[in-house]
């Protein structure tokens, strides 16, 4: 039963541990770091989404700037000339081509000489309570530049919702000053533009004027936590997040709310880690049971040597049962740990690698969308003025150009229709260009005057001129379908359209471009049809990038290193393309730029992010260099894994050691035990076979606790009938007694000491009494040990010689034969006294061997955790 109880505790014991080891690492290891990550991975959601707002008024911006350092804006602040506004200022062009639906222009004075607000979604005109029709104040806000530079740009809270506004001031093409005005141009912040952000972005989320967000629940806790922190997060359920973040206005107030509703897929991810790991631990768990056991054995064996081998039991199969599980416990749950500790160095090392991957892909993004805006800002150029000549478009795009080396050309391509191909090339030659013609490449690549087609569309101007003289009038029809089908895409959809990349023939390494297209339409043309954007095309703004140096230039600035990254071309998958290798500057050595496969092979650790570009779909893949993988690898895991499985086999080895220091005990309490039992079957024989009686009494009850059987004889008493009688009833002279204990007290034993004492019968007897005193484990007085020797003949026969020495002195004639019958008599007395006392100390002795090997063994078998065998002269007295 005890063998029971113990092994099924120890089952409890081990799976316990087991219940919390895994509780502890799903919920005080595993979850909480998804938990981190979650919480971090969600305020970046809502930075992407501030960040997206404010592109948006870097894009209003832009606008702005190109429309405030104008010569005829410039000239329309001081004459307010009909021209200007029947040739740009279009409601339907502002809005749909522009995206623009606020414009004010005023002069120094604050007053308005032009503005409107206009949104069609809204009904149309809108009449807004911050922009009055006359004049805004020569001391508004928005009308303060200290220089042809400065500019305010950001969020304003209007009544009709909060808009996107920019405010520049107006300054001729040149830049210089003094500026004549301001030029205030807003966009709303409307659902149009939110779901186009939500696109971007690929996250739900909305906006709230701060103000009225102070009203609703819980929210007040939420808008006071923003003011001091970037974002803060809230659980919805365990399947969502809400997160939130605070745009501030252009006077630094609080002005929206961000809230972003984010599905937990980290935490969705942690749960399941947490589960496998769960599993994997104890898959792993009842797999070591079976391999715990034969090691156990085999470490048992080998620590055991000869001597506890022969003096210790065999182990039973609970114990090896018990090792097996400690050990097996202690290996799955340092496998658990290392395996979670293992995941969060592999988690913070993903992170960080994304994180510097997410950026590089921002940068390139952000510097595709800036270059785009460019040439947007060439297409508004030639949407403003139905003449743009060729000193005005080197004017406009030749700064963009020198700014920006990694663009190679801007061009203008207009669309040229077979019957008027003569004027066409007539014109450009008057221009200056005498030998222009259209053109296209033959078979073997010379360019030679382009056959005839029903449209053309040629590059009319192109800058930088030098070095691109030769293209001037170059006309690809379908030897370029790419090209082509760029050209017709933009046609039909309005939108910029880019061409796959292409090879440039230039500098001794080859570097891949490509061509981006924006369209332009006659004036105040609907294009709401594709039919009525075809009949209304004008031509094309071009861009001409070298993708390599854009890529480059892109990531110039980033500090985060030790990645390669890979640009790919996707749009077509059965054609992908590498457009572009960058190596990790980490790396020692230049690497090749590798294939598709290639880059998946080298690591699992990548990280794939898609852009958008004009219609192609170009994905950027990011791999980790050896250096990064090298500085990121973490050693806390094997710590974990070597620090748990020493403590694992300590634990083991300090229980076998246990057990061998068990196994001993037992077998010195077996020893004792056989010892004791030899010594006690030997007393035995003595104890009954002895004429003098033994007798133990307790000294504080005054009863008789042991007795040899040998009483019956010298009392008529059986041996069971003095065992617990009181000591008074056998004394003859009760004062004898008291007498007696004084003596015992004061020197601890008495020897040969005189005590009569009353049989069954009532006859009195002279009896020898030694005995000792015997103390307990506390050191006090605890019984009285002793032997009793009827000595009545022995009296009688001291009588008689008494007689008989009193008869010699009247008979001297027996004299001789009395005194040496005397002589005899007294020697085989003191013989027999002698050999009495002798026997008497020897029991005396053993007794007290005796009661000192019961307590040895008694305290042995405490030690084992077993129960007391035998009762001593201490227990109970």
């Amino acid at each position: 039963m005890i063998a029971k109880k113990y092994w099924t505790g120890m089952l409890i014991a081990v799976f316990v541990l087991y219940a919390i080891g895994t509780y502890g690492l799903r919920y005080l290891v595993i979850l909480p770091s998804f938990s981190a990550l979650e919480e971090a991975d969600a305020g970046k959601d809502v930075s992407r989404v501030i960040d997206a707002i404010n592109r948006e008024a870097y894009h209003v911006g832009q606008q702005a700037s190109d429309w405030s350092a104008w010569d005829d804006t410039y000239q329309f602040v001081q004459d307010g000339n009909e021209a200007y506004i029947v040739s740009n200022l279009a409601r339907e062009s502002l809005e749909e081509s522009v995206g623009i639906h606020l414009l004010y222009i005023c002069d120094r004075d604050g007053r308005v000489v032009w503005g409107e607000v206009f949104d069609a979604s809204r009904g149309g005109k809108l009449n807004l309570r911050e922009f009055p029709a006359d004049t805004l104040g020569k001391d508004h806000f928005l009308l303060q530049h200290s220089s042809p530079v400065s500019e305010y740009t950001g969020i304003l809270l209007t009544e009709a919702g909060p808009m996107l506004i920019s405010s520049r001031p107006v300054v001729p093409t040149s830049g210089d000053g003094p500026a004549r005005g301001s030029l205030i141009m807003g966009r709303f912040l409307g659902e149009t533009l939110l779901r186009s952000l939500k696109q971007q972005t690929q996250i739900d989320f909305g906006i709230m004027p701060f103000d009225l967000a102070m009203g609703g629940p819980n929210m007040e806790s939420i808008l006071s936590r923003l003011l001091r922190e970037r974002f803060v997060i809230e659980e919805i359920g365990p399947d969502l997040l809400r997160a939130y973040g605070m745009i501030v206005d252009l006077k630094g107030r609080p002005a929206l709310l961000v809230t972003a509703n984010l599905p937990r897929e980290i935490m969705a991810k942690g749960r399941e880690a947490s589960k496998f790991a769960s599993l994997s631990v104890l898959a792993t768990a009842i797999a070591l049971v079976v391999v715990g056991s034969i090691l156990v054995m085999m470490v048992v064996n080998l620590l055991l040597d000869g001597r506890d081998k022969r003096r210790s039991k065999a182990w039973a199969p609970r114990e090896i049962m018990v090792l097996a599980l400690v050990a097996m416990a202690g290996g799955t749950l340092s496998l658990g740990a290392f395996i979670t500790v293992r995941g969060m160095e592999e988690d913070r090392m993903r992170t960080t690698f994304q994180e510097r991957a997410t950026e590089r892909c921002l940068l390139l993004q952000n510097r595709i969308n800036h270059y785009l805006a460019e040439l947007k800002a060439l297409q508004r150029l030639f949407d403003a003025s139905a003449d743009v000549s060729r000193e005005n478009f080197r004017n406009f795009v030749t700064p963009v150009l020198d700014e920006h080396p990694d663009i190679l050309a801007f061009e203008w391509v207009p669309r040229v229709f077979a019957v008027d191909r003569a004027a066409h090339e007539q014109s450009i030659r008057e221009e200056g260009r005498p030998d222009y013609r259209l053109t296209e490449r033959n078979p073997d690549g010379t360019l030679v005057r382009a056959g005839w087609r029903e449209v053309y569309y040629p590059v009319a101007y192109v800058e930088p001129l030098a070095g691109n003289e030769a293209i001037l009038g170059y006309a690809p029809g379908s030897t370029l379908p790419g090209r082509l089908a760029a050209i017709e895409r933009a046609r039909d959809t309005g939108q910029l359209a880019a061409t796959p990349a292409f090879p440039l023939a230039r500098g001794a390494e080859q570097e891949v471009g490509f061509f981006v297209f924006a369209p332009v339409y006659r004036h105040f043309s609907p294009l709401r049809t594709i039919e009525q954007r075809h009949g209304d095309l004008v031509g094309f703004a071009q861009g001409v990038f070298r993708v390599g140096s854009l890529f480059e230039t892109a990531i110039a600035d980033s500090q985060a290193g030790g990645i390669d990254l890979s640009l790919f071309d996707r749009t077509d998958p059965r054609q992908e393309q590498l457009l572009h290798f960058h190596a990790s500057r980490t790396r020692s050595r230049k690497t090749d730029a590798p294939t598709e496969p290639a880059v998946k092979e080298e690591s699992v650790l990548s990280h794939s992010i898609a852009i958008e570009l004009c219609g192609r779909q170009w994905t950027v893949v990011c791999t980790p260099s050896p250096k990064f993988l090298d500085e990121h690898r973490q050693w806390q895991s094997s710590l974990v894994l070597a620090v748990s499985l020493l403590f694992t086999a300590w634990l083991v080895s300090y229980l076998v050691g246990n057990r061998r220091r068990a196994a001993h005990t037992e077998a010195v309490v077996e020893e004792r035990t056989a010892e004791l039992q030899r010594s006690e079957a030997r007393f035995r024989r003595i104890f009954e076979s002895i004429q003098d009686i033994y007798v133990e009494v307790s000294l504080s009850e005054g009863r008789i606790v042991e007795i040899s059987p040998s009483i019956e004889i010298l009392s008529g008493y059986k041996r069971e009938e003095m065992i617990g009688k009181l000591t008074t009833e056998l004394y003859a002279r009760p004062e004898e007694r008291e007498a007696l204990l004084r003596e015992l007290m004061t020197k601890g034993y008495v020897s040969d000491y005189e005590l009569t004492l009353v049989d069954k019968g009532g006859e009195t007897k002279v009896c020898s009494y030694m005995a000792k005193i015997i103390l307990n484990q506390a050191g006090q007085p605890s019984r009285i040990v002793g032997t009793i020797r009827d000595i009545s003949e022995r009296k009688q026969t001291e009588a008689s010689v008494f007689r008989m020495m009193e008869e010699s002195q009247r008979a001297r004639e027996q004299a001789e034969q009395s005194e040496f019958a005397l002589r005899i008599n007294r020697e085989q007395l003191l013989d027999t006294l002698n050999e009495q006392e002798r026997f008497n100390r020897l029991m005396l002795d053993r007794e007290g061997r005796v009661l000192e090997l019961k307590q040895e063994v008694n305290t042995l078998l405490v030690e084992l955790g077993r129960q007391k065998t035998y009762e001593t002269a201490g227990d109970g007295q």
